[in-house]
């Protein structure tokens, strides 16, 4: 069984990427047109602040898709 990343965290990152392009004065580039390196950057940020946020209590752990449909399967 693979594990499939939590899509808050791809949702974390272009929101706080944004979030810095619509207040700043400079030129700061929406998320499409961040390298794939500055991506990258954010990502393993949102990450970490993501699993703080589960490991403080503040957000919810995610539930994986695939272990949703093995539990439906299971109840049949």
């Amino acid at each position: 069984m693979t594990s499939t990343p939590d899509p808050r965290i791809r949702q974390l990152a272009e929101a706080r990427q944004q979030v810095t392009h619509d207040n700043t004065n400079g030129p700061v580039p929406q998320w499409a047109a961040l390298s794939k390196g500055a991506q990258r950057i954010l990502l393993d940020e949102a990450a970490a602040w993501l699993r703080a946020g589960i490991e403080a209590g503040i957000a919810p752990a995610a539930v994986e898709a695939h272990v949703v449909a093995d539990d439906n399967k299971a109840s049949r």
